[in-house]
């Protein structure tokens, strides 16, 4: 079982994997994080998460890239969806507010995630007087657990809202998933809120 420390590393990883799309090392770990313990711990520990099947050396003398499985350990930890700034849910709503119908709704919301996560944001319609809201849980399906095999190179991050419907981004495995989760949930509880209200 992993450790809180090897956790700590494990974070380390993935967000300077997704900051420098390099490879990272326990030197650079050691440098960048405060996590009080020695490049030559941090290796040892790297060591353990690579045997576990969470790190991966791409080629030899490489630092180490977070493999699918180091990716859902992350995304599993995070403790909660990391609330967006004030600032950014004013921005979203007033980029959402104008839209008077659910088409143009779901075309500004698709829009908004494309720009916020820099993604591809991809929409499951939903209906006018469907049941309201979005769903409290963001669903991250990572790399080798799409269906698809021409899309398990990529992670899906995902609201349902309504019966059947949904909102999310899909790119590379590699990355931002706290800030993500975050905009694709505050988009799909606006999308929610709109339909509902709509209903009424």
């Amino acid at each position: 079982m992993t450790t809180d420390r090897r956790l700590e590393i494990l974070r380390a990883i993935v967000d300077e994997y997704v900051e420098t799309q390099e490879p990272v090392g326990s030197k650079a770990i050691a440098e960048k994080r405060a996590l009080g313990i020695s490049p030559a711990t941090i290796r040892n520990e790297m060591a353990v998460l690579e045997e576990e099947g969470f790190i991966t050396q791409p080629h030899t003398s490489a630092g180490r890239i977070p493999t699918d499985r180091g990716y859902r350990l992350f995304v599993d930890k995070l403790s909660a969806v990391k609330p967006l700034s004030t600032a950014e849910r004013r921005a979203i709503e007033t980029f959402l507010e104008g839209a008077h119908d659910l088409d143009e709704v779901v075309k500004r919301s698709a829009k908004l995630l494309a720009d916020i996560t820099k993604q591809v944001a991809v929409v499951k319609y939903p209906k006018i007087g469907d049941s309201s809201d979005a769903h409290p849980t963001v669903h991250v399906t990572i790399g080798s657990e799409q269906q698809d095999m021409n899309l398990q190179t990529t992670s899906l991050v995902s609201v349902g809202y309504g019966s059947d419907a949904s909102l999310g981004i899909l790119g590379p495995t590699r990355m931002d998933y706290a800030g993500s989760m975050a905009a694709v949930s505050a988009v799909a509880r606006y999308v929610g809120r709109f339909i509902t209200e709509s209903a009424q």
